[in-house]
């Protein structure tokens, strides 16, 4: 009996620790947005905070800008979009964009 359930733990355990590695990243869709802004150096967004994503849109110039206008038309897109690694680049972009890029005024 004792073996069962030690089995029937581990399951359960494996299980859980299983599941807890399922997170939105699998199920959010590709964006262009994002690809754009990895591809000019900022590192791998889904797993960036939108105080780091400031940081680095702080001295990107005009890719920043460029961000900024794409992420304009996708804007509250549903409830969830802020959520998204898109919605934290735009968010970021869009707070940093209040105070210039780089010294770089709107173009």
């Amino acid at each position: 009996m004792r073996g069962n359930s030690v089995f029937l733990a581990s399951l359960l355990i494996g299980a859980a620790l299983f599941l807890s590695g399922c997170g939105n990243e699998a199920t959010e869709r590709e964006s262009p947005i994002v690809a754009f802004a990895e591809g000019r150096g900022s590192g791998n967004l889904r797993l960036a905070t939108v105080s780091s994503i400031r940081v680095w849109a702080r001295n990107q110039g005009g890719t920043a800008w460029e961000i900024l206008a794409k992420c304009k038309a996708l804007r509250g897109v549903d409830a969830t979009w802020q959520e998204t690694t898109e919605g934290r680049l735009s968010l970021a972009v869009r707070e940093e964009s209040f105070w210039g890029f780089g010294g770089e005024g709107k173009p």
